[in-house]
């Protein structure tokens, strides 16, 4: 397994900056999430069939942003 950079609970201004230095052909939209626990629920159901490959998370609600 590599390493996946992701990014969480990033205010507007920090996200507009990240996006302006030119980070948009590096980091799609799947690499941001509203909430820690909608990053580790995604990042986790990268199992077969999108079962949860390490355990499961709890349900905030979040989507990917």
């Amino acid at each position: 397994h590599g390493i996946e950079l992701v990014f969480a609970e990033l205010k507007g201004p920090v996200k507009d900056r990240l996006l302006r230095f030119g980070t948009r052909g590096r980091f799609g939209p799947d690499h941001f999430f509203p909430t820690v626990s909608a990053a580790v629920r995604a990042l986790r159901s990268d199992g077969p069939d999108g079962e949860p490959s390490a355990g499961g998370g709890t349900d905030d609600g979040g989507q990917r942003q």
